[in-house]
């Protein structure tokens, strides 16, 4: 059983801020991904519009 003297980080163990990292990184790459997905999205209507379409 745990004890109340154990080391608590807002009320986790280190343990479960450990094993909620790779969720955290899922959700954070999916952010990234979807961003830049965005920025190139306009990026290249921005390009159509100043160079045309060949």
């Amino acid at each position: 059983m745990i004890t109340s003297n154990s080391r608590k980080i807002l009320g986790r163990s280190p343990l479960e801020w450990f094993s909620s990292l790779p969720v955290f990184a899922l959700l954070l790459l999916t952010l990234i991904i979807g961003t830049g997905e965005m920025v190139h999205g306009q990026l290249l209507r921005l390009g159509e519009s100043m160079f045309g379409d060949p």
